[in-house]
């Protein structure tokens, strides 16, 4: 995992990154190192540059060598736009990975986006059946194993479904065609039983292997983050910041790339900001936001998780209560205001949180925006290398894993000056390699 923020205002874009990389093994987390570098100038002008985060590699190759060696390429190139650029780069992405990787690599992909949906599904269903087991221990009662049985089987069953629904409404990625679906259909047919197996035992039903089969099919067409929003799927992220040619104000672009078959790049765009005379500056975190959300709107996301279920709860049962106290109304007309009263609650529970989230937006990032506006570039460049570190501190004094950390790389992008360095490690001592600023004088590296 990893911290980084772009912030933008009408003259400047500063960008922060950590510099902690997590080494994993399956599902587990074996070595975190912090010597990564995760902010890159795309163009030789300087006037475009990448932050990095999720995973450092795609399709196995370090993304840090995609972007030098698109930048070695067609880092003269200047287009209009930044979105031009983001263009350019996910066609370079397209056609050079085709020749990098084989198909074996492709087909591994694949078979990994499949296992990990899997998982994520079994998991959930983990999840729910461990929080309705303490409903059959209370008080030394003997568990009725029928109720137990349908309990347990209408839990797996709306599990599946919701997964299932989720993947048939799920937008279909730019580059998904007919063809590659039929070759993913192909390459898991001999093998999906056996994954399948592997997560939901030998007897799931037919109902649910067609569901589960139905899921894996539609990881070539969709985002794996459109079927389990929930879960950390594995993806890289890649935001491209600065100007085009033509725009005298500054931008970003959020790309997440999920891998590439068959000459087919899976990827969706994600946030996106154009700074105007009236957008006149943005705070943009990525991967672990929780303190720069913290900071911008006075409460924790994971604070406001907890008041939105309390406040659910607390009103499920007060209107529960209130029905069963209702003697002169008959069970069939408690059982439809019930229902009239469970839509009701739905919308408190929204109300309730848009209320929250207004007054953070009004009475603390509204006005932060306002002053990172104004701020000139080495205080812009200062809040986004304190941001980072307030995440870094969180997770050092805390008992979460130090996945934030390391030196804080800080560069700043200006429409006249390109990309430049405010603070950079290096993984050399600087005075015994002066050759290697001899070689890049006059790029940016």
């Amino acid at each position: 995992m990893t911290a980084e923020i772009a912030i933008l205002n009408k003259g400047a874009v500063a960008l922060a990154a950590d510099s902690a990389v997590t080494v994993t093994l399956g599902d587990e987390d074996i070595k975190v190192y912090s010597s990564q570098n995760k902010i890159f100038a795309l163009t030789k002008g300087g006037r475009v540059g990448v932050l990095v985060y999720g995973s450092a590699e795609f399709m196995s190759i370090p993304m840090e060598t995609l972007v030098k060696e698109y930048r070695r390429r067609y880092g003269g190139v200047e287009y209009p736009q930044l979105s031009d650029y983001v263009e350019a780069f996910v066609t370079f992405l397209r056609d050079e990975i085709i020749h990098y990787t084989t198909k074996d690599q492709q087909d591994r992909v694949v078979l990994e986006m499949v296992r990990h949906i899997f998982q994520v599904i079994r998991m959930a269903i983990d999840e729910r059946l461990e929080i309705l087991s303490p409903d059959f221990s209370e008080d030394g009662e003997e568990v009725d194993e029928e109720e137990l049985e349908a309990l347990t089987a209408g839990i797996i069953d709306s599990t599946i479904r919701q997964y299932h629904q989720r993947a048939l409404e799920a937008k279909k990625i730019e580059d998904a065609s007919e063809s590659v679906s039929r070759s993913v259909q192909n390459l898991l047919r001999s093998r999906l039983k056996r994954i399948r197996e592997n997560f939901f035992g030998p007897s799931v039903s037919a109902l649910y292997a067609r569901r589960l089969n139905a899921i894996a099919y539609k990881v070539s067409s969709v985002m794996l983050e459109e079927i389990a929003p929930e879960a950390a799927n594995p993806y890289t992220g890649v935001v491209m910041a600065g100007f085009g040619l033509n725009e005298l104000f500054p931008s970003y672009v959020e790309i997440r790339l999920e891998g590439a078959f068959e000459g087919i790049l899976k990827y969706d765009r994600g946030q996106e900001t154009q700074i105007s005379p009236e957008m006149r500056a943005t705070i943009a975190p990525f991967a672990q936001r929780d303190m720069v959300h913290m900071f911008m709107e006075g409460i924790s996301p994971r604070y406001l998780d907890v008041l939105l279920d309390a406040a659910t709860q607390g009103i499920k049962t007060y209107t529960g209560d209130l029905l069963n106290g209702l003697d002169r109304y008959t069970a069939e007309e408690r059982t439809e205001l019930a229902s009239r009263l469970e839509t009701e609650q739905q919308g408190f529970a929204v109300s309730f949180m848009e209320r929250v989230l207004h007054f953070g937006r009004r009475h603390f990032a509204a006005e932060i925006v306002d002053v990172v506006a104004m701020l000139p570039k080495e205080q812009l460049a200062e809040l986004a290398e304190t941001l980072i570190g307030l995440t870094s501190l969180r997770r050092r004094v805390t008992y979460e894993k130090e996945t934030v950390g390391g030196p804080t790389d800080v560069a700043i992008i200006t429409k006249g000056d390109g990309l430049v360095w405010v603070k950079r490690k290096h993984y050399f001592e600087e005075n015994l390699n002066p050759a290697y600023f001899a070689r890049t004088y006059g790029s940016v590296e």
